[in-house]
């Protein structure tokens, strides 16, 4: 195909199908949209920290004796070690020391 050819293509009538209208165009740009806002209404439910270190030595425990078909670089591994740190540091961080006068009797 030449270049003039491909800068015509558009000009030929050989198209079976009607042309598209700008209000068409509008609609399936509105249903396209109405089905994002439906999707972003659906939340996961959050995790708690003690669940995600949980599930997190889990897949530790995976790697640490992996099927043998099962190969992983050793930084993929690391990371993995040093999320859980960063898990433990925040979850130790996050808490609140309770109020001592919830312990007496006064």
């Amino acid at each position: 195909m030449s270049a003039e050819e491909f800068i015509l293509i558009d000009d030929d009538d050989n198209y079976e199908e009607e042309e598209i209208t700008d209000e068409e165009i509008v609609n399936m740009v509105k249903l396209n949209e109405t089905d994002l806002e439906e999707e972003e209404l659906i939340l996961q439910p959050k995790i708690s920290t003690s669940e995600a270190l949980s599930l997190l030595d889990k897949v530790l425990s995976f790697l640490d004796n992996p099927p043998d078909a099962f190969i992983i670089e050793f930084n993929n591994r690391n990371l993995l070690y040093n999320l859980k740190k960063q898990i433990i540091r925040f979850n130790k961080n996050s808490r609140v020391q309770s109020v001592l006068d919830s312990w007496l009797n006064i």
